[in-house]
């Protein structure tokens, strides 16, 4: 089986678990051959991937759909102009697409599915935007009813995959029970496992953290709920004065102070002087680093479809403390790891949830263990042999 795997968009999660789960792929059946389908204008990190699958893995460039603004005019216009100059690319890169047996879309964002006699399989990722916390991107009724007719259009032409039952149950509140979604869960996001504790420590000092730290790995959007997290910690501190936290995720290095009572957070340009540091996106490897050496990882998230930082944090054994929501109860209850779990709406609840963990080593360190040796029966070949069904079953058997 020939399939192809569209990076039209993304966030930097989607792409490290299309990664490991290509890498499954692989492992699973001698017989899959993989087609990255890369933008034209993206960089060469997936070139860097392919070169290490050994010839079994190609990349084409071809000119990603553009993403279509959920203002309607805008969105109008924009039709209007790739009509009058899409034409000639648009013959090439069908082609491109048409050369594979299936086409995997592992988050097709703002875009309409493509024109092709192949099958079609994605991943909708979540339905938060249903939710309505505050997003930047859908946080108008013409975004969310934009957003749902995508959705709607995609589960109408190709195969559903979503990581949990809870965003299975999401997709039939909104689009109704008649849509398959098949559920399967993902393993780990990082590719290397632990890193020799020296390379760990080091990549930690080389990104200015020092001292106990608390760490969390998420963007700034509304549902990933900074501002409970920081006036939890803000708690915290009160209590445990020389731990720190540490932001991880796209633009999280806009976020630099110290934790404040009245505001959650007062900005402060010099590092040294700071308990709350933010560094943006990082390198999978300072990941792992950060995320072996952290006193814990929380995730105080309101909405997700899963917990990508609590898999790779079971994974390495490091403590998680993370949100009392249904995505993440499914990872207790089917992985069999442990957590402290707490109410995501509570900022003393957020702090009792770190305190607990960071007051108490042994326990901690005795969560972590049983998690890490749980999460070692769930691996990415199993993961892969459930979407090889999907996929074959999209292909008609091949």
């Amino acid at each position: 089986m020939k399939l192809g795997v569209v990076f039209q968009a993304g966030s930097m999660g989607a792409r490290r678990y299309s990664c490991r789960l290509i890498e499954g792929l692989l492992d699973a059946d001698s017989t899959v051959r993989v087609v990255l389908l890369v933008p034209a204008d993206a960089g060469t990190e997936m070139e860097e991937f392919a070169a290490a699958c050994h010839s079994r893995v190609e990349v084409n460039r071809f000119h990603a759909p553009a993403t279509l603004s959920s203002i309607r005019w805008v969105r109008l216009l924009q039709k209007r102009f790739l009509r009058s100059v899409g034409r000639e690319t648009a013959g090439r890169d069908l082609g491109l697409l048409n050369q594979c047996d299936v086409l995997f879309y592992p988050w097709p964002y703002g875009i309409t599915p493509p024109e092709v006699s192949r099958p079609l399989v994605f991943i909708p990722h979540d339905l938060t935007y249903t939710r309505n916390f505050g997003s930047g991107t859908i946080c108008t009724t013409g975004g969310y009813v934009w957003q749902r007719e995508l959705h709607r259009q995609w589960l109408q032409r190709a195969s559903c995959i979503v990581s949990a039952q809870y965003t299975q149950s999401e997709i039939h509140r909104v689009f109704g029970s008649e849509h398959r979604v098949s559920v399967i869960p993902l393993s780990r996001f990082t590719p290397c496992g632990r890193l020799p504790e020296s390379e760990a420590a080091d990549r930690v000092r080389r990104l200015g953290i020092s001292g106990r730290y608390v760490l969390c790995i998420n963007n700034l959007s509304p549902h990933k709920n900074l501002s409970q997290l920081l006036a939890g910690f803000a708690l915290l501190k009160q209590a445990l004065s020389d731990v720190k936290l540490v932001l991880v995720g796209y633009e999280s290095d806009r976020v630099q102070g110290r934790a404040d009572m009245t505001t959650g957070l007062a900005l402060e340009e010099h590092l040294a002087a700071a308990d709350v540091i933010g560094l943006g996106v990082v390198d999978d490897r300072d990941l792992v680093g950060l995320l072996q050496q952290a006193a814990l990882l929380i995730n105080p998230s309101l909405s997700e479809g899963n917990n990508g930082p609590g898999l790779d944090a079971w994974d390495i054994g490091t403590p998680v403390a993370m949100s009392e929501i249904p995505p993440f109860r499914e990872h207790v209850e089917f992985l069999g790891i442990r957590a402290e779990m707490f109410d995501p709406r509570n900022a003393t609840d957020i702090c009792r949830a770190m305190r607990v963990l960071l007051a108490n080593p042994e326990l901690a360190a005795e969560m972590a263990e049983e998690s890490r040796q749980a999460f070692q029966r769930y691996t990415w070949k199993t993961v892969a042999t459930e979407y090889l069904q999907v996929f074959r079953g999209a292909a008609g058997g091949l």
